[in-house]
């Protein structure tokens, strides 16, 4: 009994842990789109492959 006790906590704790690291995941999958699409905005990228030279090549 107490077996079955001790796993079902571990697998509250796992999905806690799923759950905060599935959220914050996201949060960073959010601000990595803003950003990109603030740097496509300004035409950063572009201005990039100009002073790195991959436009030239």
């Amino acid at each position: 009994m107490k077996r079955k006790v001790f796993k079902r906590q571990i697998d509250l704790i796992r999905c806690a842990i799923k759950n905060v690291l599935d959220r914050q995941l996201a949060q960073l999958r959010e601000q990595r789109e803003k950003a990109l699409t603030h740097l496509k905005k300004t035409n950063f990228l572009e201005w990039t492959k100009y002073k790195s030279g991959e436009s030239t090549k």
